[in-house]
């Protein structure tokens, strides 16, 4: 039988409880990196630096790195709020078939708000159902986000009502998370000037929707369970990057990456991984190999597979990696597949460091 300190600590791997000055944070789902950000990270030191499609990929990864970047700047602020919230990142949930992404949704007894954070840096204007980002002489146009949480509030709302959660107020909020952007929105739109704010003005704005909601609609506890039951129906979006960026397959840098340098060099020596730039010396290089080959190509693959994604020439090796990794074998012989299961929100710190 569990200890009761046993049974807290599986308790808290689910939730984490925060308590500041006597007001209590139900933090249920924290932030994962997308997939598309560590397929554009597996992908830099797996791609030739010279091939026409390389400067892509590192367009990618910017956007990707600082999307994510701003997602977690929104923490500083949440912690500091002074009323009761149960709070979700990286939500993405679907709705008849369509698919919609939250970055925070903050759930309240008296209401819950969708929050969509932009990192751009630059001006930032709002024109003709764009976004306008005007930076080192230079301009790019997004779709509106206030469009885009809009849409992501009704598919909410729609969600929300088949689970028995009717009556519930939904609120949206744009919140710029770069600290060099500028905003510049006419006074005639009136929507954008009360929904896109700057990050320093967030726990402003919600400490205003706080006041602006008097009636509970549930209690905190349910607030818990409705949270809960959000982030049991999350799914991840299994966007391939190679498919989306037109990358041939063949181009693909083969071979074992360092789990010291992340560069794609390390050989077999005597029964162990040894890297030709900095000589780190390890029995588990495999492990990392294999992630990046999880991120690229899928889930399930072939001893083939495996030797040519390692590079390496031997079935009877490519087998033995395989057993080490005790993944599931579907088959027999050699028409054998295996399957590889990894937890994308915290196993792959080896991209991000």
């Amino acid at each position: 039988m569990k200890t009761s300190s046993e049974r807290w600590k599986s308790f808290s791997c689910i939730i984490i409880v925060i308590l500041l000055k006597g007001v209590v944070v139900l933090k249920i789902r924290e932030h994962h990196p997308p997939k598309k950000l560590l397929q554009a990270l597996s992908l830099e030191e797996r791609f030739p630096t010279h091939h026409p499609l390389y400067p892509l990929i590192l367009k990618t990864l910017r956007r990707e790195k600082s999307g994510f970047s701003g997602e977690k700047k929104i923490d500083f602020y949440l912690h500091r709020l002074q009323f009761p919230y149960v709070g979700l990142h990286s939500v993405r949930l679907a709705q008849n078939q369509v698919h919609f992404q939250v970055d925070t949704l903050m759930i309240t007894p008296t209401f819950i708000t969708l929050v969509e954070i932009k990192n751009h840096s630059g001006t930032i204007r709002f024109h003709s159902g764009k976004m306008h980002q005007d930076y080192n002489g230079t301009t790019e146009s997004y779709d509106d986000p206030i469009t885009q949480v809009n849409e992501q509030k009704e598919l909410l709302r729609a969600w929300l009502d088949e689970r028995g959660y009717t009556d519930y107020p939904l609120e949206t909020l744009v919140v710029m998370g770069n600290s060099n952007s500028h905003l510049q929105i006419d006074p005639s739109q009136i929507h954008h000037l009360d929904r896109v704010i700057p990050i320093n003005l967030f726990n402003e704005k919600m400490r205003e929707l706080n006041e602006k909601y008097d009636r509970k609609r549930i209690l905190l506890s349910e607030c818990h369970r409705l949270g809960k039951l959000i982030d049991s129906h999350c799914v991840m979006n299994e966007t391939c990057l190679l498919e989306a960026l037109s990358i041939p397959p063949s181009q693909i840098i083969k071979g074992v990456r360092c789990p010291e340098c992340n560069r794609i060099s390390m050989k077999r020596i005597k029964l162990r991984w040894e890297c030709s730039f900095c000589k780190a010396r390890t029995h588990t290089a495999q492990i990392n190999t294999f992630k990046d080959m999880y991120l690229l190509y899928g889930p399930t693959f072939n001893n083939k597979s495996v030797c040519e994604f390692f590079d390496i020439d031997s079935n009877d090796f490519a087998y033995y990696l395989i057993k080490s990794m005790n993944f599931k074998k579907l088959g027999r012989g050699k028409g054998s597949i295996y399957h590889m299961r990894f937890d994308r929100t915290k196993e792959f710190t080896y991209l991000l460091k």
